[in-house]
């Protein structure tokens, strides 16, 4: 939620206007990799404290969360701005699918909390990876007016 301060759905609405949708892509991955870089550097001040608390495990599985959600919400909400909503609603079907195949058995094996961790973490990435085929924005350079507007929404 902190790394997406919002811009994710201004994004897909600027998208779905249909002008200039790959300079409102390119400068909402820009502002969500600004937002995910402050993250994990407080995240990183702070690692003593998941330290002290024995979930040392636990800051590598929020870390990579953090990059593979970046990715993933990237993909999915400009899926969707670009008006397949029937294919974004399947995988998201499919990623609460995959999360609960992967957790039940590595719960079962004994990861406890990483086994939640990386189960959502896999889930992610399979619907990430089935969606990223009906992904057809690329990346182009963007003028400011792309972020003030997506800022202002």
């Amino acid at each position: 939620m902190i790394t997406d301060g919002g811009f994710g759905g201004a994004a897909v609405k600027r998208i779905s206007e249909g002008k200039e949708p790959d300079a409102y892509f390119s400068a909402s991955i820009i502002l969500r990799l600004a937002f995910t870089i402050l993250v994990v550097l407080l995240l990183l001040w702070f690692k003593n404290y998941f330290v002290e608390l024995n979930y040392s495990n636990m800051f590598v599985w929020l870390l990579l969360s953090l990059l593979v959600s970046m990715i993933a919400v990237a993909i999915s909400s400009r899926v969707a701005g670009m008006g397949k909503i029937g294919i974004h609603s399947t995988c998201v079907g499919i990623k609460n699918i995959s999360c609960v195949l992967f957790q039940i058995p590595a719960i079962y094996l004994g990861y406890e909390t990483a086994g939640m961790a990386g189960g959502m973490v896999a889930g992610v990435l399979v619907a990430t990876i089935i969606e990223f085929r009906f992904f057809d924005l690329r990346f182009v350079r963007f003028k400011w007016v792309h972020i003030k507007s997506l800022s202002a929404f």
